[in-house]
């Protein structure tokens, strides 16, 4: 995985902040821990991967930064970074008066974005459903180079439209991108605080997690392209779903997804097209392997106007340690819901199937800690089949927590 600046932002960058790599060079010998409070260095705000991912990944969201200039963005979330109070970490921006050999440093790493617009005849307009941003929050060692944690971050935007259009224009996703960094409610800027004041920042983890693989049936495969949206896009979304909740509800940092290339080594962290800083990855111990196994849309009852619609997902899950090749969680889920709609709106099928992937996903990660038997008869399609049990199931979910959760939080 590469970050880097793309365009203008790049020399703004390189003339406002001096390269992390010459830190790195210049403690070359191991570090130990701090004392509390532990200080933090900000890096700055940056983009995942080389100049053509981000023009594949965040068009939009790489034009918006072009347009505001990162010198005012990096500005822009250090003084949100003002509002963590913590007693455990000091946040800094004085990179160049780094003194100790264990300095860390933190980044905020913006992913990709997502909007997938869709066009809805009866009042031609172009409309997303669950317009998104995703990033992670990395901190890194600065003298052994060595990544420490990787917290997924994202803001969204339910349910938006562009009026009197049948394609999304380039002024209006600028706009979207916009209100998911900077708007009211949940933008990135404006989780940023709470994320930061809650994560733990200034310590290593003996133990690594990492979706490993996202693997496609031949339904999601037929889905993805009725919906025009590319097979690399979808699995770094998907992963994106797992990542985020995985890691909000088991408060564990999750190494990022390096979308079927080797993740462990050397990452690249770019803060100019002439330089890259490489971070060390840490293997992972665990790993989660995701499969979708296809999207079917049913008709059920209806009338001249409206009908039911059924919306499914089936996703399946596997938890395991590579290294002893010890499964912990492997099933099969059956995501749906029923919905009536109005025939005339002409929405895609592609809005349902989004909306059940995220909620679905969501719904899963709350099951580890507290397995609920009513979501499980629903979901799980062994289960649901009685071609298992309710305890096997249970038991399954409660050892991912102790034995996988717990151990990487060090419980």
């Amino acid at each position: 995985m590469t970050v880097c600046f793309s365009g203008n932002a790049t020399k703004i960058f390189v003339s406002a902040m001096v390269l992390i790599s010459s830190f790195l060079l210049a403690f070359p010998h191991k570090g130990v821990a701090q004392e509390p409070p532990q200080t933090i260095y900000w890096a700055g705000v940056a983009f995942v991967g080389n100049a053509a991912d981000i023009e594949a990944r965040n068009p939009h969201l790489a034009e918006w930064v072009d347009q505001i200039g990162l010198v005012e963005l990096n500005q822009m979330v250090w003084e949100k970074l003002q509002q963590v109070e913590r007693q455990d970490i000091r946040l800094t921006m004085e990179l160049g008066r780094v003194s100790s050999g264990n300095a860390i440093a933190m980044a905020l790493a913006l992913d990709f974005e997502q909007l997938n617009a869709f066009y809805i005849a009866p009042i031609n307009s172009m409309c997303v459903s669950n317009a998104q941003i995703y990033a992670q929050i990395l901190t890194f060692d600065m003298t052994e180079g060595k990544l420490l944690s990787s917290f997924p971050l994202h803001s969204k935007r339910i349910r938006d439209c562009e009026e009197g259009a049948d394609h999304l224009s380039s002024e209006k996703a600028v706009d979207w991108v916009s209100e998911l960094m900077t708007g009211e409610g949940e933008s990135l800027l404006s989780v940023l605080p709470s994320a930061v004041d809650t994560l733990p920042l200034n310590r290593g983890w003996v133990f690594n997690i990492q979706v490993r693989e996202v693997k496609l049936g031949k339904y999601t495969k037929a889905a993805l392209e009725d919906a025009g949206i590319a097979e690399g896009a979808y699995r770094r979304w998907l992963a994106a779903q797992a990542t985020a909740n995985l890691s909000a509800k088991a408060r564990i940092p999750v190494l990022p997804y390096s979308l079927g290339q080797a993740i462990s080594g050397a990452m690249p962290i770019s803060f100019s097209e002439a330089s890259a800083t490489q971070i060390k990855i840490p293997p992972a111990d665990f790993v989660i392997d995701l499969v979708a196994r296809g999207y079917i849309k049913k008709a059920g009852k209806e009338t001249a106007a409206r009908i039911a619609n059924t919306y499914i997902f089936g996703l399946g899950v596997s938890v395991i340690d590579p290294m002893l090749d010890e499964v912990f969680f492997d099933d099969n889920l059956q995501f749906w819901e029923t919905r009536t709609e109005n025939k005339a709106d002409g929405i895609p099928s592609w809005e349902g199937f989004e909306r059940r992937t995220i909620t679905g996903i969501r719904s899963l990660f709350d099951q580890f800690a507290e397995p609920n038997k009513e979501w499980a008869q629903m979901y799980v399609k062994n289960l649901k089949d009685k071609k298992t049990s309710w305890k096997r199931v249970s038991n399954a979910f409660q050892r991912v927590e102790a034995d996988v959760f717990g151990e990487i939080r060090g419980d």
